[in-house]
């Protein structure tokens, strides 16, 4: 009696316990359900604000479009949606991405197309300027200096004529971001002033000149009359005015940047 009352109540103390360990496994799926739904809610989280992120970086850098492209928040989703953001791509390259993938996937009027070249050459000066960050900060301190009078500009004057060394060229097709008259198309340089960016529409003569300059610089007036045949008269009048804008600083020899001529794209 003494055996079978103890095996009866071992059976009646395992049966307990195996009935507890069937609860006890019935709750884990339970749980593990929970936690994978609690993963898949918090990666969806994360995914959602890694493209809200996203979207605003973009705006903040392309928003000149919207005074040109009504639909510019729709794009903009429609674009995170369809190109994924590339390993290690910061939100440059990703504007600079998009607008090429709008001229592409969208038909864009002159105007539209403008703001696009627009925020394009922007976005080359602001990658330039990573690369040449210490030679624009010795330009600055070039042009902080105090200004020479026109008569030092001459054919034998030793003053130095320094090229801002972020530029870039672009064109626009319309006038819709021109204030003064100009015939388009027309040929604008982008260029760094300070810690923004600007832009000056150049006609053909002075183009030509800024191109004779960029071969050369940074060098004297003399070798600039002398490569790009212009009157001297014309050549100082271009400088002062470039010097106005921030493309060019003047230095004597010794205040020459100490680093290679810069080239522009």
């Amino acid at each position: 009696m003494t055996i079978i009352s103890h095996s009866t109540q071992t059976f009646h103390r395992e049966h307990h316990d195996s009935s507890r360990a069937t609860k006890q496994i019935t709750r884990w799926p339970r749980n593990l359900t929970f936690g994978r739904s609690h993963s898949q809610a918090s990666e969806a989280a994360r995914r959602t604000a890694r493209r809200t992120e996203r979207l605003q970086e973009l705006y903040r850098r392309v928003d000149l479009l919207a005074g040109a492209w009504n639909k510019l928040g729709e794009t903009l989703d429609e674009y995170v949606r369809l190109v994924p953001l590339c390993a290690r791509e910061d939100s440059l390259e990703d504007a600079h991405r998009f607008l090429g993938w709008l001229e592409t996937s969208h038909g864009l009027s002159l105007r539209v197309r403008d703001h696009v070249s627009c925020l394009r050459a922007q976005c080359q000066v602001e990658e330039m300027s990573r690369d040449r960050r210490a030679l624009h900060r010795q330009f600055l301190e070039l042009a902080a200096a105090a200004p020479f009078p026109a008569s030092d500009l001459g054919h034998d004057s030793p003053i130095q004529i320094h090229i801002n060394p972020l530029w870039v060229w672009s064109r626009l097709l319309s006038d819709a971001l021109l204030t003064g008259p100009a015939h388009c198309p027309v040929d604008v340089l982008f260029f760094a002033a300070g810690t923004s960016i600007q832009y000056a529409a150049f006609c053909p003569a002075d183009k030509a000149m800024f191109i004779h300059l960029t071969c050369y610089a940074p060098c004297r007036l003399g070798t600039l009359l002398t490569h790009s045949r212009g009157s001297e008269s014309h050549c100082v009048a271009f400088c002062r005015r470039m010097a106005d804008l921030g493309v060019v600083a003047f230095a004597h020899p010794e205040g020459a940047l100490r680093t290679e001529k810069s080239t522009g794209r």
